[in-house]
C-alpha cells in the first residue's frame, strides 16, 4: 500500500532523497548466491561458529575499527548507547557473533520486532572476512534464527544522501537474496 506517497504528492511534498535498501520477504526467499555458501561452508570447515552473544565491549571496537578501515565513518551509536539500549530492549536489539576458539572473528547487530530483523551493523577483522565468517553468520540467520520472520532488512548501501551506491555492498546483500526497495525521503510544507 502506498497511500502515503500519493498523499504526499496530492500536498506537494518535494522528493529530496532516495537510499537503496536491501530487504528480503522471507515468504518468498530467493536462493543464495552458490558462492555465499561456499564461503559459508569455508568458515565452518575452519572451525568457526555462530552463537548470540553478549560481547558487546569486544564488538564495539572490532565494529568501530571496521567501519573506520572499509568506509572512514563510525557506528551511529558508542558504546554505552548502545548497552543503554539493548538493556532496555533485550529481546529487540541482539549481538550475534562468528568465533573461532575464543577469538571474536565478526558480528552483527539485529534490531527485531515481531515482523522484521533489521541487520544494524555487521563486521569482522581481516582473518574473519577471509575465512567467510560474514556468509556463515549471515546465512545462519537467515536459516534458522529468521527463518519464519516476515521480514530480513539488510538495511542501505547508499551514501551521500543516496547520490552514492556502494555497488560492492548492494551485490554482497544481493548475494543472500536480498533485493532493492527504494527508501524516498520527502519535505512537506506546513
Amino acid at each position: 500500500a502506498e497511500e502515503d506517497r500519493y498523499a504526499l504528492f496530492r500536498n506537494d511534498a518535494t522528493l529530496y532523497r532516495r537510499d537503496l535498501l536491501s530487504t528480503i520477504d522471507m515468504g518468498r526467499r530467493l536462493q543464495p548466491q552458490a558462492r555465499r555458501r561456499r564461503g559459508a561452508a569455508k568458515a565452518e570447515k575452519a572451525g568457526v561458529y555462530i552463537e548470540e552473544s553478549t560481547r558487546w565491549t569486544d564488538y564495539w571496537p572490532l565494529l568501530t575499527e571496521h567501519l573506520l578501515r572499509r568506509y572512514a565513518t563510525a557506528p551511529v551509536h558508542q558504546l554505552d548507547e548502545i548497552l543503554l539500549l539493548q538493556g532496555r530492549f533485550p529481546e529487540n536489539i541482539r549481538l550475534f557473533t562468528a568465533n573461532r576458539d575464543a577469538a571474536l572473528l565478526g558480528g552483527v547487530v539485529i534490531y527485531e520486532t515481531e515482523t522484521v530483523a533489521h541487520l544494524q551493523y555487521a563486521a569482522a577483522v581481516s582473518e574473519g572476512l577471509a575465512l567467510g565468517c560474514l556468509d556463515l553468520l549471515l546465512l545462519h540467520l537467515l536459516d534458522k534464527v529468521y527463518k519464519t520472520k516476515g521480514w530480513f532488512d539488510f538495511g542501505n548501501s547508499t551514501e551521500q544522501q543516496g547520490r552514492f551506491l556502494n555497488d560492492g555492498l548492494v551485490e554482497q546483500k544481493e548475494g543472500f537474496g536480498g533485493r532493492a526497495v527504494a527508501h524516498d525521503f520527502y519535505r512537506l510544507a506546513i
